[in-house]
Order: structure tokens, then sequence, then C-alpha cells
């Protein structure tokens, strides 16, 4: 889940910029939306791994969670640098 997760936070936040608050293509084009989108996208379990061991949760489960944000932070990695790609295609053409 991710990866899709990820994909899908990026393109909400990234709609969020450009629909929502109204930021028009002078101001943040679509694709540099979608970096900032990227950017924020993934989580962070400190806090959350820190209660669960506190509450006794087995060492699996921390070590999928602690998985689990490594893959949203690749992700997330992998679409910014993707739509950062995009973005200098379109100030090159």
């Amino acid at each position: 889940m991710a990866g899709p997760g990820v994909l899908l936070n990026t393109f909400l936040i990234g709609f969020c910029l450009r629909v929502i608050l109204g930021y028009g293509d002078t101001e943040i084009p679509w694709t540099g939306a979608l970096m900032i989108g990227a950017a924020l996208s993934p989580t962070d379990p400190g806090e959350v791994l820190g209660i669960l061991k506190g509450l006794g949760s087995s060492i699996r489960f921390n070590t999928l969670l602690e998985g689990e944000s490594m893959i949203n932070g690749g992700m997330s990695l992998l679409f910014y640098q993707i739509f950062n790609s995009l973005t200098k295609m379109d100030f090159h053409n």
C-alpha cells in the first residue's frame, strides 16, 4: 500500500494547492504542486512506534511499521524526482 497511498496523497495535496487554495500557473505549476505534495506525503511513525513499544507490541509488528515508513519515504523521493524532472522539461520547452 505504500506506493499507491503516497501517490494518492501526493495528488490530493497538489489538487488542494491548485484548486482549493487557488494557486495558478504563474504561482505554482501543476508539476510544482505535485512536487510539494510528494515532499509532504510520507508519514513518520516515530511517535507511534514509541507508544506501541511502551504498550508491549510485538517486534514483528514494529518492524513492519518501520519497513512501511522506509518504503513511504523511498516512494516519496521517487515521485519528487519524477515531478522535478517534468518541471525541468516544462521550463526547457
